[in-house]
């Protein structure tokens, strides 16, 4: 009876809809249709299930200024860890960049995703993460590793140098506005006089590793 009327709802449907755009669905609802039938008529049920495979378990959060850094680690339950650092002369000569010049915020950003990485490692070997930061062309240099810039194309040799050592990846990277990314910006600016956002004073604070810059290899502290 149910399949009755559906059929007979679908046949009376005018000969003018435009049946190609999908206007009436039936292809997206055609696995339902076909359970009501079998419901209507008896017959024995069948399904099959796919499980969709789970998603990154940590996400890390970034930001920069031209005088820091500083990244929160996050997990499921909430902040994991965090780290902040002052912009190093290593830095600045591996670029050839000028200390304080805003002009460089986007390799600054760019940093501090790679320097997260080692920062979080122990946290992160042999597991997918996710970005966010509030920079979409850092975001797309680090995803897609194209850049005309000389700078972003030596930190995207970093990134990938860095993840195969790690033996992890970035599922995906995702958008934060400027405001949003409040905590992250704090961390950046600790060492011009902001303080640790309260939403981080118990949680743990981790030192990024010496790292010999080119080189691709990172350096034992």
């Amino acid at each position: 009876m149910i399949w009755g009327a559906i059929t007979e709802a679908e046949q009376r449907q005018p000969k003018n809809v435009r049946q190609r755009k999908n206007l009436v669905f039936t292809k997206q609802v055609q696995l339902a249709l076909q359970v009501l039938q079998r419901l209507a008529e008896g017959s024995e049920l069948k399904a099959t299930f796919h499980l969709q495979r789970q998603g990154p378990s940590f996400t890390i959060q970034t930001d920069a200024s031209p005088w820091g850094m500083g990244a929160v680690l996050w997990g499921a339950n909430g902040p994991v860890a965090w780290w902040a650092q002052e912009l190093q002369p290593e830095h600045f000569a591996f670029l050839q960049a000028t200390p304080g010049d805003p002009a460089w915020q986007t390799e600054w950003e760019m940093l501090a995703i790679i320097v997260s990485l080692t920062a979080f490692s122990k946290f992160i070997p042999h597991k997918a993460v996710s970005l966010l930061a509030d920079n979409t062309g850092v975001l797309e240099t680090t995803l897609k590793l194209r850049s005309s810039k000389p700078g972003m194309a030596l930190l995207a040799a970093e990134r990938v140098v860095t993840l195969k050592e790690m033996d992890s990846q970035i599922a995906f990277g995702r958008h934060l506005r400027s405001a949003a990314n409040y905590l992250a910006d704090a961390l950046s600016r600790l060492s011009v006089g902001k303080s640790v956002p309260k939403q981080l004073k118990e949680v743990p604070r981790v030192e990024p590793p010496v790292r010999s810059w080119g080189q691709w290899a990172p350096v034992e502290g």
